[in-house]
């Protein structure tokens, strides 16, 4: 025992002169390892892509500038990869972890301006430690995207502060609007900066420069067709967030809603502030290499890492609104920045311990990705929706399809996205548009000349979505239920589905469409 302790130390002492002797090759390793794990792990044990990936596919299909629930930059980016790799749906379990991989880069090249490329190292490693850039990262969606843009524009806020050059002006600008078509609680970071700009003095002499103009300019110009279509969804994007929050019903959910939203944080935190910890505690300075930080960048990543969360606690207290704990994705970019800039003694160099500690967490993330699958059989629980057999639906609605139309194409699906999306996206390269719940207000994409024309199917579990669907579409033929197992590690319980066939019309003309 001993002797292993002794060649893990010396390991561990190797990877330490690696990380200060070449911080640059060590981080690109560390970011193929670090997509690898995260993206061939639930790739090889997740027979089924996650709900939000298959709903973003629903969307990304249709190449609209807005969506019923959210603005479109993770829809099209989904549909892209998908496109690129002929529907592979193995493909899209990297999106995520590529997203996180480039918001490491983009963090550690923020770092690197402030304090240079080793402590820059630090900071990435102690990002490692927040569970939005790992354990969330394969099911690619909304708040997934935000990680990387936010990473951007931090950095592009402090060079065009820091230069005042047009071109990065213009970069942050498109940036930001990227960030607010990813998401618009993007809005929450650019209110931060505002507010930065307005009270740091070396930041308010820009806005006697063209600079902010031009970047709010370009923002606005990237966001106007998904600002002038927003009223096609009736302006959905805008009440989301209010709609799917939960709302206080007496004065002390002001108080026990945003502490609950911060006590979620601080556990998706955990593995950061235990990195943190060893790190303050044991590293110990480099007298080659102290880093001079101005107060202006001290206060930069103090707001960068912790202004979006405070404002967000505020307005949950303010409203009495409980906010989605996965919404704070984004907040934690710039945990490992503010430790390395504001709370490290001069040039921490990571001890052994600190490395240690790392490697672990580093491992046991993915470890505890993969335990989920056995540990649903053992355990006998509920089946998770990555085993949910969509392939295997989609196979048995297309079958009887065409049983009853014949050769004619299934252009559209309907019913919840989850089961309609997951028909849609199976039959790939035919892939019917979903007509989502049936609501055409949730689908404006759908035309009811063409709807007539090629006819449907209608999929539903239970009575609820079954009426609603029957009574929107009177005419649909019911067919028999399809009951299929989930694809589980043990006795594989089933899920059965009804489903109804839609004809087209009789009279439509569908020769050569």
């Amino acid at each position: 025992m001993a002797v292993e302790g002794i060649q893990a130390a010396s390991r561990l002492g190797r990877l330490a002169a690696w990380i200060e002797n070449a911080p640059s090759q060590a981080l690109a390793t560390f970011l193929a390892l670090h997509v690898a794990l995260w993206a061939l792990i639930p790739a090889l044990l997740q027979p089924n892509l996650p709900l939000d990936v298959v709903e973003q596919l629903a969307w990304g299909r249709e190449w609209q500038w807005a969506y019923f629930k959210h603005p479109p930059l993770p829809a099209w980016t989904v549909e892209i990869v998908a496109l690129l790799t002929h529907g592979w749906d193995r493909a899209l379990f990297f999106v995520g972890p590529l997203a996180s991989a480039l918001a490491l880069y983009l963090i550690w090249r923020l770092a690197t301006d402030i304090v240079g490329q080793r402590l820059a190292l630090v900071a990435v490693l102690v990002q490692e430690g927040v569970l939005y850039f790992t354990f969330f990262t394969p099911e690619f969606n909304h708040n997934v995207i935000q990680v990387p843009l936010w990473a951007l524009i931090g950095w592009t806020a402090r060079r065009s502060l820091i230069f005042g050059r047009i071109r990065d002006w213009i970069i942050l600008g498109l940036a930001a609007g990227l960030g607010m078509l990813g998401k618009y609680s993007t809005g929450l970071l650019l209110l931060a900066l505002a507010l930065f700009v307005l009270a740091e003095p070396g930041a308010r002499r820009c806005l006697k420069t063209p600079g902010p103009w031009l970047a709010l300019a370009a923002m606005l110009l990237l966001l106007a067709p998904h600002i002038v279509v927003l009223g096609t969804v009736h302006y959905g994007p805008l009440d989301f967030p209010f709609e799917r929050g939960t709302w206080a019903a007496h004065w002390p959910d002001h108080i026990v809603f945003p502490l609950q939203f911060a006590g979620a944080q601080v556990l998706n935190l955990l593995p950061a502030l235990l990195l943190l910890g060893v790190l303050l505690t044991s590293g110990q300075p480099d007298a080659k290499e102290v880093p001079r930080i101005s107060a202006f960048d001290r206060h930069l990543a103090a707001l960068l890492c912790f202004g979006p969360f405070l404002i967000s606690v505020a307005a949950s207290a303010f409203l009495g609104l409980r906010f989605k704990d996965m919404w704070g994705a984004p907040f934690w970019d710039y945990v490992g920045l503010f430790a390395v800039v504001c709370l490290g003694r001069e040039a921490p160099r990571p001890s052994e311990r600190f490395l240690g500690l790392w490697a672990a967490i580093f491992l046991l993330g993915p470890i505890a990705y993969a335990a989920q699958f056995p540990g649903q059989a053992l355990l006998d629980a509920k089946p998770l929706r990555g085993q949910f057999p969509g392939a295997e639906l989609a196979a048995a609605v297309e079958a009887g399809w065409h049983r009853s139309q014949g050769g004619r194409p299934l252009r559209y699906v309907a019913g919840d996205v989850w089961y309609a999306g997951n028909i849609a996206f199976a039959l790939w390269p035919e892939r019917p548009s979903v007509l989502i719940d049936g609501d055409r207000s949730k689908s404006p994409w759908v035309n009811e000349s063409d709807l007539a024309c090629h006819g449907l199917v209608l999929v539903w579990q239970g009575a609820g979505e079954r009426d609603a669907l029957l009574s929107r579409f009177p005419e649909a033929q019911q067919q028999r239920d399809i009951q299929l197992s989930y694809r589980t590690w043990n006795s594989q319980p089933s899920v059965r589905l009804g489903w109804a066939i839609v004809p087209p019309t009789a009279t439509c003309d569908v020769a050569g469409s």
